[in-house]
């Protein structure tokens, strides 16, 4: 499904429609010499019971992660935090939580 939308200088537009459900991730990226950003929102539209408590818990573990990050903190302590809140709330999603 993923495949039939994409936006780049190389893609010509189409008169496709976008559905009206499901799940959008957005990314841009810019490079201007040695600087590099990238900028990526994830849009849900008419989400699913299941994908609402997904990202319930997603944003609960991002504010874990954002209130460890403080001086002298270990990562792997945070990541390690991190994935047992997972396991916490959604053991069925750990298998998804990355390292990177």
């Amino acid at each position: 499904r993923g495949r039939l939308w994409e936006s780049s200088p190389a893609v010509p537009p189409t008169d496709e429609e976008v559905p009206m459900q499901g799940t959008y991730l957005l990314s841009i990226g810019m490079k201007y010499t040695e600087y590099s950003s990238c900028v990526a929102r994830t849009l849900f539209v008419d989400p699913t019971a299941v994908q609402k408590e997904a990202y319930g818990v997603l944003l609960e573990v991002h504010q874990l992660v954002l209130d460890s990050l403080k001086p002298d903190a270990v990562f792997r302590d945070i990541y390690l935090a991190a994935k047992a809140r997972v396991q916490e709330k959604r053991p069925d999603l750990v298998e998804k939580f990355v390292k990177s």
